[in-house]
């Protein structure tokens, strides 16, 4: 006689949580905005470097790569460590995104046109109005999900294992090339540059044979400023020989009456400041003449017997 079956029951898994709606187009927009913040870091990244505020560049970049993770890990993935970073981490990127796109904006901006103080506060406030709004939305629904998402891990205390598909993957690099466009855009275009010690066929503009320890740098838009030691007799002389571009534009000299600034290449420069005085002359000379649509100046340096180039845009 077979002996009975007994038929023990098997216990269910629980059905996982789903996201709702709600949340998950706020974790799109979270992503979205954290995509953008990396992105825009990026180019503020590839501007200063290799000045030591690039760092902070570098810092935002992290979290804002992190917060994308972290959002996309707590909705999709039901993780609630991630869930619970990307409310802050959402909310830090649209800080710290509105604060670099402030900055590009006054680098960019022209010096002479006046700022309405009125018209900034009002943007400044519309801006942060909805900072906080989307702060608020994202840590209602963010934290109600990590919340549940905990609780049922209580409940359920069987642990889940990470899997990321090929797909997932494939879209994360397709994401990160995306975020690297701008900035890898700005670096194709970047025209700066700095040489030290050149010799004068290499130098980019016009010196004298006899120059030595030339140094110049150029900035993001192509322009030049350099300096060369040169004994003050065969300069003045190669200075007015009739085909040197002194001459042929018409150049204009004057002795300093009094002392002036004059600015010396420099590795370390921020790259969207080009001209402020680093060096003071008080015996020496000036020329100045216009070609190529510039100014092209000229600084002697009398006592230690220097030249200072420079190049400055012709106002429109």
């Amino acid at each position: 006689m077979d002996n009975p079956q007994h038929n023990t029951p098997q216990q269910l898994e629980p059905a996982p949580l789903r996201p709702s709606v709600a949340l998950i187009v706020i974790s799109v927009i979270n992503m979205v905005i954290a995509a953008v913040a990396a992105s825009v870091s990026m180019v503020v990244l590839e501007l200063l470097w290799p000045h030591s505020l690039s760092y902070n560049a570098l810092l935002l970049l992290a979290w804002a790569l992190l917060t994308i993770i972290a959002q996309y890990l707590g909705t999709f993935h039901q993780n609630s460590h991630g869930a619970w970073l990307s409310v802050w981490g959402s909310s830090l990127c649209c800080a710290m995104l509105h604060l670099a796109i402030v900055i590009l904006h006054l680098i960019d901006i022209d010096s002479n046109e006046p700022i309405s103080t009125e018209i900034w506060g009002r943007e400044q406030s519309v801006v942060w109005t909805i900072i906080g709004m989307l702060t608020i939305a994202s840590l209602w629904f963010n934290g109600r999900w990590a919340w549940k998402l905990k609780k049922f891990s209580e409940q359920n205390p069987t642990k889940k294992r990470l899997v990321v598909s090929l797909r997932e993957i494939m879209a994360l690099c397709v994401v990160l090339g995306l975020i690297m466009i701008p900035a890898t855009y700005r670096a194709h275009a970047n025209q700066s540059v700095y040489r030290a010690n050149v010799a004068v066929a290499d130098a980019p503009f016009s010196v004298p044979d006899a120059a030595q320890a030339i140094t110049y740098e150029r900035d993001r838009s192509g322009l030049l400023l350099a300096s060369y030691e040169m004994q003050e007799a065969p300069f003045r002389a190669w200075l007015s020989n009739h085909d040197s571009v002194v001459s042929k534009n018409d150049g204009r000299w004057e002795e300093l009456a009094s002392a002036v600034n004059a600015t010396s290449p420099s590795p370390n420069r921020l790259p969207w400041i080009l001209s402020y005085g680093n060096e003071m002359i008080a015996d020496g000379f000036r020329v100045i003449w216009q070609a190529d649509g510039l100014y092209h100046f000229i600084i002697y340096d009398r006592t230690i017997g220097v030249a200072y180039y420079e190049q400055q845009p012709i106002p429109e």
